[in-house]
């Protein structure tokens, strides 16, 4: 059985002995074209340009409709529902902001804008957004929405011109090995908290408080089921244990770090709220349970079994940070403040910092990326009449 029709396009230019070629697909029927001969590969993309726009592209599909029908493309293919989340988030500020233009219609200046959009970000985060982009133009240009991988083209053009994007810079390649942003001071810190526990529901508070006030990762936080908190302990703790070591098979459960065994109690500002969340659930359903994903504001958006996902998380974190008119950090840069206050506040070292998020090397990794404060240094001072 043949391939079902993906609609009209034109790919290249191709270089070929006698210079450069193009193909043009309109249903089921390919046409190659030569460029005209002796032309350079500059005039032979604009000569291919020229050929698009004569190209019919479907009309109706928006770039909402079309990042839709990709995102369904994705969940039949991606066994973990959290990949899909993920790669939503990635795509939202493009759609937030150019939602109802037409997708054929997308150009370079939408790619600046999603950039722009990002850039806030870590730069380890923006690049990984930005390769999401281009695997969503090239999916729609392989359907025939667009008449050319916008985001590739885009990315060509820069390189072309000799202003890389971000990452590819000097500079951006010394902050990929950085760590999160954080917040930059306690002063800071006090006031996301704040903002964190105005948040209208029990949900949003717990989830925006604790990467700060416990240290706990996204994933750790997402994953944390009504039977890992412990209200008749004390003050109440909060159990760490990631389902593979708890016997749980979970396809969802995405935290990296190697050592997840441990206890934390359960900060006093949260007791009540988490108390709340807990009650009446099995033992084994998550605190925070996903809902049915999609693009449109509003409307109902019905409860599944399943845990959030990161795009839930960061977006309730970035809120907060708006509201609270400080630095906007992701969910794990947060995870970095925890680090941060416990060596600014506690006095704690590397080593102990490292044990307290759980990592397994004796403080290498919360040195090199979740420590955000410098040595205080002391101000030289010096006495009139040489004597200091």
């Amino acid at each position: 059985m043949g391939r079902r029709p993906r609609g009209s396009r034109v790919l290249g230019p191709y270089p070929d002995r006698d210079g450069f070629r193009y193909q043009i697909i309109d249903g089921s029927a390919r046409t190659w074209k030569n460029c005209r001969p002796g032309c350079t590969e500059e005039e032979a993309r604009e000569e291919v340009e020229g050929a698009r726009q004569g190209v019919t592209i479907p009309e109706g599909i928006t770039v909402e409709d079309g990042f839709e029908k990709y995102l369904e493309h994705m969940a039949s293919i991606v066994l973990s529902p959290d990949t899909v989340g993920w790669e939503r988030n990635a795509l939202k500020p493009l759609v937030a902001a150019f939602g109802t233009l037409p997708v054929s219609d997308l150009s370079y200046r939408h790619m600046d804008s999603f950039l722009g959009a990002r850039s806030h970000c870590a730069m380890a985060t923006r690049r990984s957004n930005w390769l999401a982009m281009v695997r969503a133009c090239s999916w729609l240009a392989k359907r025939g929405m667009t008449g050319r991988n916008v985001a590739a083209a885009y990315q060509k053009r820069r390189e072309d011109r000799l202003d890389p994007l971000p990452w590819k810079t000097q500079k951006g390649k010394a902050l990929m090995k950085r760590g999160k942003p954080q917040l930059r001071s306690v002063s800071e810190a006090n006031r996301y908290l704040d903002a964190a526990l105005a948040l209208p529901t029990p949900e949003g508070r717990v989830a925006a408080a604790l990467p700060l006030l416990t240290g706990l990762a996204s994933g750790e936080i997402r994953h944390l089921r009504a039977g890992d908190v412990d209200l008749d302990d004390g003050p109440g703790r909060i159990w760490i244990r990631g389902d593979e070591a708890a016997g749980m098979l979970n396809p969802d459960w995405d935290v990296k770090t190697a050592s997840r065994q441990d206890t934390l109690e359960i900060p006093p500002e949260l007791r009540s709220d988490l108390g709340e969340l807990v009650h009446g659930l099995e033992p084994t359903e998550y605190i925070f349970k996903g809902t049915v994903q999609y693009f449109q504001a509003g409307g109902k958006r019905p409860k599944t079994d399943a845990a959030h996902c990161k795009g839930w998380l960061q977006d309730i974190v970035h809120t907060v940070c708006l509201v609270a008119g400080v630095r906007n950090v992701p969910p794990h840069g947060l995870r970095g403040v925890h680090g941060t206050l416990r060596h600014v506040l506690l006095k704690e070292s590397a080593a102990q910092i490292g044990e307290a998020l759980r990592h397994a090397d004796k403080g290498v990794t919360a040195k090199g990326h979740y420590i955000g404060a410098p040595e205080d240094r002391p101000v030289l001072k010096l006495v009139k009449g040489g004597k200091g």
